[in-house]
C-alpha cells in the first residue's frame, strides 16, 4: 500500500550559504515542528550539522547522503531564505521523482489532509479486496460502494500528484 505511513517531508532551506548554520540549523528544526504538528514525518537535512561537529566528512558526502533521502520522501517544504542546495533539492524532488514541492504550510496542510484520506480509503478499499475481517463501518457496502471507493481514491491520488 502506498499510504501506509504518515507523509514523509524533506525540509529545504539555507543552511551554509547564508547566514550561521547552527541558526539556519534552529529554523530547520522549527519548521520541522511545525511539519509535525500538520501530521507529517519531517526529515531535517540540517542535523548533519551536528554530526559534521563530531564526524567530519567532506562536503559533497552531506550533499550525496540529502540527495539519497529525496528518493524517500513523499514531498518537499521549503522555508524562507536563499539556498543554492534547497534550489537543487527542489529541481531533483520535481524533475527526478516528480513529487510535490511546498512553499507555505498552508499548501503543505491541505495536501497531508488529502494525503490522509488517501490513506483511509486505501486501507477500506484493501480490507474490502481481502474479503476478511472488515471493520463495522465497512460490512455494508456493497460492489458499487467499492469501486466508488476506488474511484474517489484515484481522484485523491491524481490530486496528490499534481
Amino acid at each position: 500500500m502506498r499510504f501506509q505511513h504518515r507523509p514523509r517531508i524533506y525540509c529545504a532551506g539555507p543552511y551554509s550559504g547564508s547566514g550561521d548554520p547552527q541558526v539556519n540549523t534552529d529554523t530547520a528544526i522549527d519548521w520541522a515542528d511545525k511539519i509535525v504538528d500538520l501530521g507529517g514525518d519531517p526529515f531535517i537535512p540540517h542535523l548533519s550539522h551536528y554530526r559534521h561537529a563530531r564526524h567530519e566528512r567532506p562536503y559533497q558526502f552531506w550533499i550525496d547522503e540529502d540527495l539519497r533521502w529525496l528518493e524517500v520522501c513523499d514531498a518537499l517544504s521549503r522555508f524562507p531564505g536563499k539556498s543554492s542546495g534547497a534550489e537543487n533539492e527542489i529541481r531533483v524532488m520535481r524533475d527526478t521523482h516528480h513529487r510535490p514541492v511546498f512553499y507555505d504550510l498552508e499548501a503543505l496542510k491541505k495536501w497531508i489532509v488529502t494525503w490522509n484520506l488517501a490513506a483511509g480509503l486505501e486501507r477500506d478499499i484493501w480490507r474490502l479486496d481481502m474479503r476478511g475481517e472488515l471493520s463495522p463501518r465497512l460490512n455494508a457496502i456493497e460492489e458499487s460502494e467499492l469501486a466508488a471507493l476506488r474511484l474517489h481514491f484515484n481522484d485523491l491520488v491524481k490530486e496528490l500528484e499534481a
